[in-house]
C-alpha cells in the first residue's frame, strides 16, 4: 500500500503470488520471520533463536552487503515543535507506558531524550489539523514507542501498560 502522490489516496501495488517477505533481527539473525500470502492468506513463521541462528550461519556471508544508496520517494506529515516541547513540559521526559527516564538511567548523555507518540496517527487524520499537546501527544520510550506501533491502529496506552503489567506479574511468578 502506498499512498498516491496526485490522489492522496490510498492504492495498492500487485505482487507476484505468492508474495514473500523477510525480516531478520540481531546481528546474527537472532530471530528471524517470514511472511508468505497465498490466496489471501497470510502465515507469519518465526523461528526461535537456536534456530534462527542455525539458518543465519548456513548463509553465504560474501552476499551480505549493506550501504548501498537507495533513493525512496516518502510522504511525512509535519511535525510542530512547539507542540512537542508543550507535550515534555506537561508530561516530564518519562515514558508515560513504562516509567523509563533517559536522564535518570544514563546521566547527563540521556537528558531531554523521548519520543512524542500522536495519539491518533497523522496518517489516519490525513490532513493539517490543530494539535493540542496534551490530548493529542504523549511521550514515549523509543522501545514503547516502536511496541505501540506494531500494529495499525496503534496499540492504546491503556493496552501497552496492561500488557507491561500483565508480563512483570508473569515474571515475578518465576522469580
Amino acid at each position: 500500500m502506498r499512498r498516491d502522490p496526485a490522489t492522496g489516496k490510498m492504492v495498492s501495488l500487485l505482487h507476484e503470488n505468492p508474495p514473500k517477505s523477510s525480516l531478520t533481527i540481531g546481528e546474527w539473525g537472532v530471530w528471524e520471520f517470514d511472511v508468505t500470502g497465498i490466496a489471501g492468506d497470510f502465515a507469519i513463521g518465526i523461528l526461535p533463536p537456536s534456530q534462527a541462528s542455525a539458518t543465519a550461519y548456513a548463509v553465504d556471508k560474501s552476499t551480505l552487503t549493506e550501504g548501498a544508496l537507495k533513493t525512496v520517494e516518502l510522504t511525512v506529515y509535519e511535525r510542530n515543535a512547539t507542540a512537542r516541547r508543550l507535550c515534555i513540559a506537561h508530561y516530564g521526559p518519562t515514558c508515560q507506558a513504562c516509567g523509563l527516564n533517559y536522564e535518570d538511567k544514563y546521566g547527563p548523555i540521556g537528558a531531554d531524550l523521548i519520543h512524542v507518540h500522536h495519539v491518533t496517527p497523522l496518517s489516519a487524520i490525513g490532513e493539517a489539523y490543530q494539535v493540542d499537546p496534551v490530548r493529542d501527544l504523549i511521550p514515549l520510550c523509543a522501545t514503547c514507542h516502536h511496541v505501540v506501533h506494531r500494529r495499525d491502529p496503534p496499540y492504546s496506552l491503556t493496552e501497552i501498560r496492561a500488557a507491561l503489567t500483565a508480563q512483570a506479574s508473569l515474571v515475578a511468578r518465576f522469580d
